[in-house]
């Protein structure tokens, strides 16, 4: 289905209360589900969510910080439900990841009612262009704040996390490198 999935699963990030993020990350599973649905929920703002827990038809775009962040995002939104419509797109197939390719598919998600949700870190020069043209929403995934990394620290490390941490993105770390500093307690 050119890239397309249909996302089921349990653990719902757009059923998920807002506050209830720290729930939300230990069901995610692993560090790295864990780390790329919270900064994916800190990207999303609460009405598109409300918007794709309604039912209503919505085309968004996910700009990821990089490529490898593309299918750890992804798998976090597979968690969802029939609603959603996932194309994930990282430049690691030519053939496959073509502007040109997957545009039947959008269509006819969005015009069935489901919303569809492209990821890619170059969503111009990846994602189908159906998807481009009908885009609802543009949203960015940041790396970790503060915040999330000192949460995840408390929840999926050993020791006691420190008072203070630096950005994600100040620490210049890649999305394995971020997840590699965790040890399990």
């Amino acid at each position: 289905m050119s890239g397309l999935r249909d996302l089921r699963d349990d653990g719902d990030i757009f059923d998920a209360a807002d506050d209830d993020a720290a729930e939300a990350a230990n069901k995610a599973g692993g560090v790295a589900d864990a780390l790329a649905w919270e900064c994916l929920r800190a990207a999303l703002p609460a009405e598109l969510r409300r918007r794709i827990r309604r039912g209503d038809p919505v085309a968004v775009i996910v700009q990821a910080p990089g490529a490898e962040w593309c299918g750890l995002l992804t798998r976090v939104l597979r968690r969802d439900s029939a609603r959603v419509i996932c194309v994930s797109r990282d430049g690691s197939s030519r053939r496959e990841h073509d502007p040109a390719k997957g545009n039947d598919e959008v269509a006819l998600g969005l015009a069935g009612g489901r919303s569809v949700i492209g990821v890619s870190q170059d969503p111009q020069l990846y994602l189908p262009s159906a998807l481009l043209s009908a885009a609802d929403v543009r949203i960015s995934v940041a790396p970790p704040d503060a915040n999330i990394l000192r949460r995840l620290l408390r929840k999926h490390a050993r020791g006691k996390a420190p008072a203070e941490s630096p950005d994600g993105a100040a620490l210049g770390l890649t999305f394995a490198e971020t997840v590699s500093a965790f040890r399990s307690p």
